[in-house]
């Protein structure tokens, strides 16, 4: 299930067929996220689904760990919808170290 669909994420990302949530836009500029960023994790070879987020009320989503010049990224997406996906959030965990394992796979308690 989750190479399935990380597959459509890729597929749809390298058609530019996603949205950045507007209400996050100065987080993403803050934070140096482009929409080059997301598309290098989503097609990046050891991209994966850490965490799913199925039973969110408001849209199932899942968060996926990518990687942009060596360095973690971590995408909150949508499940895909009508042809395209909404990135929800996007962060840099090692901004977080506290809050994520080394390898940026499981988060510390």
């Amino acid at each position: 299930m989750n190479d399935a669909l990380l597959a459509v994420y890729a597929v749809l990302a390298r058609e530019g067929r996603f949205v950045m949530a507007p209400s996050h836009h100065s987080k993403f500029d803050l934070r140096g996220i482009t929409q080059l960023s997301i598309v290098t994790a989503l097609l990046s070879p050891d991209a994966e689904i850490i965490e799913d987020y199925l039973s969110d009320p408001r849209s199932p989503a899942t968060l996926v760990l990518g990687h942009v010049a060596g360095r973690a990224l971590h995408l909150v997406l949508t499940a895909p919808a009508d042809d395209a996906f909404l990135v929800v959030t996007a962060y840099w965990p090692d901004e977080r170290p506290r809050r994520w394992s080394h390898d940026y796979r499981r988060r510390m308690p």
